[in-house]
């Protein structure tokens, strides 16, 4: 191993120019190649199959020269294993020479009972290998079922107070709390603090900004 050290006297300002440099080794592949999920957070009914999407991308939208590695297995959360889903784990291989964009899915089945529930939580944990890994963990979240406050048949001062009586103080404040978009260090952000809209204030655009159109 050799090199060379420029040094100026302190407090001299000064250019330098080289040629004939040549790296070696190989460059960090989590440079190179990152995956993503679509979402950070998948809603499903119970009885209904989350389906997880993991995404590769590269830089330069090139194909991977290296295979790309991701294990999965669903673990903690407020869900029960083998009572409110069938728990899953695997792995995803992405050979050397996938195209930029490539996606599989991860299907995390839910079970059917006849218990009234709030949501519940399934996270899936991904261990990447070849590639910078997603920034956050995504959640499958099973859809309350069977409550007061979901019956279109009362009357809504019932079923507003058997809302309200299920949420902490820290949900009552998060539905609140309108937080500027730019302001959440990623989308987890949304369901972790119970927010209960975003603003996109002055030059905080985001993008793309690709209107969906709306159901009707």
């Amino acid at each position: 191993m050799w090199g060379y050290a420029v040094t100026l006297p302190t407090g001299v300002k000064g250019d330098f120019a080289m040629d004939g440099v040549e790296l070696y080794g190989r460059a960090d592949p989590s440079l190179r190649a990152s995956v993503s999920t679509g979402a950070a957070v998948y809603p499903v009914e119970e009885g209904g199959t989350a389906k997880v999407g993991v995404t590769v991308n590269t830089t330069g939208a090139r194909p991977l020269d290296e295979p790309v590695t991701v294990t999965y297995t669903t673990a903690g959360g407020t869900a029960g294993p083998g009572s409110d889903y069938t728990p899953v784990s695997g792995t995803l291989t992405f050979p050397a020479g996938t195209a930029s964009g490539t996606s599989r899915t991860v299907r995390v089945p839910t079970l059917r009972d006849k218990a009234a529930e709030p949501a519940e939580t399934i996270p899936l944990k991904l261990t990447v290998a070849g590639a910078k890994a997603p920034a956050e963990t995504p959640q499958v979240v099973i859809d309350a079922h069977g409550l007061p406050y979901l019956d279109a048949g009362l009357p809504v001062r019932k079923r507003v107070a058997d809302l309200l009586s299920r949420m902490s103080l820290a949900e009552k404040a998060g539905q609140m709390t309108q937080a500027e978009r730019g302001a959440l260090s990623d989308q987890g952000d949304i369901a972790g603090y119970a927010l209960g809209s975003l603003l996109s204030g002055g030059g905080s655009t985001p993008a793309p900004n690709t209107r969906t159109p709306g159901r009707r």
